[in-house]
């Protein structure tokens, strides 16, 4: 019986540890939670080499559009994401810059993140936007 608990386990481990974290997100930022002040918009994710992601937010708040692209690496049910403000697809020099840190909940992104140089530490959810099925 212990034998089946621990297969079982380790089948566990394993498939949650193969989830895929590419496609589109509908995202949901809060600088300071608790706040109720949230930047809405989306989030891309391509799967590069290896566990090696990259990460593209595009938010529009008052007619202002912003983007924001990253690079993440995944480690069973965490990724890790440096990210930094874009412009017309590349890092814009002197934008905004962090670290995001999601945890993998059913398919769904979620986690704390923070700018360089700061101290308050905001929060993400990001939910997976599942295209055409029934």
């Amino acid at each position: 019986m212990k034998n089946i608990g621990k297969m079982l386990a380790c089948m566990c481990i394993f498939s949650f540890s193969l989830q895929a974290i590419e496609g589109s997100y509908n995202v949901r930022a809060e600088d300071i939670p608790g706040s109720h002040e949230y930047h809405i918009g989306t989030l891309n994710i391509v799967k590069d080499k290896n566990d090696v992601y990259q990460f593209i937010w595009m938010f529009l708040e008052k007619n202002i559009s912003t983007t924001y692209l990253g690079t993440g690496l995944k480690e069973g049910s965490l990724v890790s994401v440096i990210f930094q403000e874009g412009l017309n697809g590349t890092a814009k020099c002197g934008g905004n810059e962090g670290i995001q840190t999601y945890h993998i909940e059913g398919g769904n992104l979620k986690g704390p993140y923070v700018y360089l140089g700061k101290s308050q530490i905001g929060l993400e959810e990001a939910t997976k936007i599942i295209k055409g099925g029934l």
